[in-house]
């Protein structure tokens, strides 16, 4: 037979439990925020920057070549986010460019699986000649395999994802040059994709 001070000695029971995982959850998110803070700290003055909180992984907002940019690092991702991976998990870093004017979307990526290269591909057939025409497939393929860039008209957002894995951060350097690659496809893309 059920009791009703059982009851309520459960139910306070479970409410200290909850409590103190509320608390204990708090705690890890401001660990894992401070982490992710200092692993981007060197890197904030290449975007202007300030580092927010991104779950699990460390973000980064500023501007670069004038454009809003956001910079993500994502730490041991399942690895079909990236085309001919075959490895469980990485440590991506994600730039995202925004307030990018254009008509159509695209990407430019490694194919892995349909004839092993380096191809633009869009909706529109002459619009990925013209990336690739003007240098677009060659920058990225600059980077390695591990390097995805697409563009999506509808958000005017450009992205670049690179595989950064063992390094938990891309080296300053590193980071500077794909910032540098977003803005040279920015203007290749305004150039062959106007609005």
């Amino acid at each position: 037979m059920i009791v009703a001070g059982d009851t309520i000695e459960g139910a306070a029971y479970l409410a200290v439990f909850l409590v103190l995982v509320f608390i204990g959850s708090r705690i890890m998110v401001r660990v894992n925020t401070a982490r992710f803070n200092r692993y981007v700290a060197p890197l904030l003055p290449l975007i202007n920057g300030r580092a927010t909180s991104g779950g699990d992984q460390a973000m980064m907002e500023g501007t670069y070549g004038g454009r809003p940019v956001t910079v993500s690092i994502a730490y041991k991702v399942t690895s079909h986010v990236l085309p001919g991976t075959n490895v469980d998990r990485r440590n991506l870093v994600e730039i995202t460019m925004s307030s990018v004017p254009g008509r159509e979307g695209w990407k430019v990526r490694y194919h892995a699986f349909d004839g092993k290269d380096w191809r633009a591909t869009s909706a529109d057939d002459a619009l990925a000649a013209s990336l690739t025409n003007a240098g677009a497939v060659s920058d990225v393929q600059e980077r390695g395999v591990m390097a995805y860039v697409t563009y999506s008209a509808p958000l005017g957002q450009l992205t670049f994802i690179e595989d950064i894995s063992p390094r938990t951060t891309p080296p300053e350097s590193r980071l500077q040059a794909a910032l540098d690659l977003l803005v040279r496809l920015d203007a290749m893309n305004q150039r062959v994709n106007p609005a």
